[in-house]
């Protein structure tokens, strides 16, 4: 017996999850090959007959939009077919995006090999995760090593002039 019920649920079980992308101005994007499924192998997948029936996308205007993939095919499930729905949000690229080389001068290896001793200070809580991304981006060991990095940079620019 076909009821309301048993639709929803074909329905919620022929859903794949999606990651949310997250893209710059005037970048490209393709709504099926930028896709990250979740919940299946990505090898396991079959884009060969899938459509994309939603795709408001405008990389040139920042924003948030919606994308719907659908008819896409399970190579373990090949009698069934699935669709996905993400977001993808345009932002306006900031200078704190670029790697901080085209500001900094890069340091020596050997100047960062130092004995150190423990220093506690406080943060906003949204300077701190500044802080854990521009270390992320950097891709220094630690905060604390990226600190002493920009402070000591700044400090020679400053005493070289």
């Amino acid at each position: 017996m076909n009821n309301r019920f048993s639709t929803f649920k074909n329905s919620f079980e022929s859903r794949l999850e999606a990651l949310d992308v997250t893209t710059t101005v005037n970048s490209l994007f393709h709504p099926i090959k930028d896709i990250k499924i979740v919940d299946k192998e990505q090898s396991d997948l079959d884009f060969s007959k899938a459509d994309v029936t939603v795709n408001d996308v405008k990389t040139e205007t920042p924003g948030d939009y919606l994308v719907k993939v659908e008819n896409i095919q399970v190579k373990s499930e090949p009698d069934k077919t699935f669709y996905a729905e993400y977001s993808v949000t345009v932002k306006v690229e900031t200078q704190s995006t670029k790697p901080l080389e085209n500001i900094m001068p890069v340091i020596e290896e050997e100047y960062l090999y130092e004995t150190t001793k423990p220093y506690t200070f406080t943060l906003k809580p949204s300077t701190r995760e500044k802080l854990r991304e521009l270390t992320k981006m950097q891709k220094k060991k630690s905060d604390s090593a990226f600190l002493s990095e920009v402070i000591d940079t700044l400090y020679d620019s400053k005493n070289q002039k």
